[in-house]
């Protein structure tokens, strides 16, 4: 059984870094992404500015959706759990979140270093898209740490490199039905993988197939820093979960179908 404290500590110092990356290097280095031919999704409206406008865009609107919600952790087994379920396909809807924006912190990783990605992928964001974008739908966003398999070391990076963004999605609300989300569906299939994996993870919080219990971690209640948020640590070691997951979203898809 994983520790629950460590986890909890180490969800909430991700988030924090996280939290540091978007608001002071962030829009600089999304904005020499954007000059250099990078593409965020972005409403129409924003792709005719500046690329500093941007970027400054985009990370505002990503902060608020970090700090305006909640974090969740999950352990080994409950993310080993995510992963054998991301099989399953699903149809998005605002009633398999368990809130409206937030964070959630993997464990163990739901994607590994790779010829695109420069680190293991450990934290996702969600949450709703900017008004302008004038479409209802969920921004979901996932971010790569390239020191906790030494990618940082082997690529070059300094070792005091922080996260850095992997992939962010503008996902449309049913009755669109994103085909990402269908099993086994070309292209991208890896990044098909991760969104069901990360929709997955918050159906199951939602419907409390991921049970967890909520913790202030205990650095953070030793030193009085009430700005750590607490957590919801999930963990599990029920070899059924994959299971009820994918009927839990199979359940959802015909219910609204219906």
């Amino acid at each position: 059984m994983d520790d629950t404290n460590e986890i909890a500590r180490k969800a909430v110092g991700l988030r924090e870094e996280l939290l540091r990356t978007v608001r002071e290097s962030a829009p600089d280095t999304w904005a020499q992404m954007i000059r250099h031919g990078a593409r965020f999704t972005m409403p129409e409206a924003w792709s005719v500015l500046d690329p500093t406008d941007q970027a400054a865009r985009l990370a505002e609107t990503e902060l608020r959706r970090v700090i305006d919600g909640p974090l969740y952790a999950l352990g080994h087994g409950a993310c080993r759990a995510v992963i054998d379920a991301s099989c399953a396909g699903l149809l998005l809807a605002p009633d398999i979140l368990p809130a409206p924006s937030g964070s959630v912190y993997f464990h163990t990783p739901i994607a590994l270093p790779g010829p695109d990605r420069v680190g293991s992928v450990m934290i996702a964001t969600w949450g709703p898209p900017p008004p302008a974008m004038g479409l209802p739908g969920l921004w979901l966003t996932w971010y790569a740490d390239p020191r906790e398999s030494g990618e940082a070391a082997r690529i070059g990076l300094p070792p005091t490199t922080g996260v850095r963004i992997d992939q962010e999605h503008f996902l449309r609300f049913f009755p669109a039905i994103d085909q990402r989300l269908m099993p086994g569906t070309a292209p991208a299939e890896e990044t098909s993988r991760i969104l069901r994996t990360v929709l997955l993870t918050l159906l199951g919080i939602r419907q409390e197939l991921l049970p967890g219990r909520t913790i202030q971690p205990a650095s953070a209640a030793e030193s009085g820093d009430r700005s750590a948020p607490p957590v919801r640590v999930v963990e599990i070691a029920d070899p059924a979960i994959p299971r009820r997951l994918a009927e839990a979203a199979g359940a959802h898809a015909m219910k609204l179908l219906a």
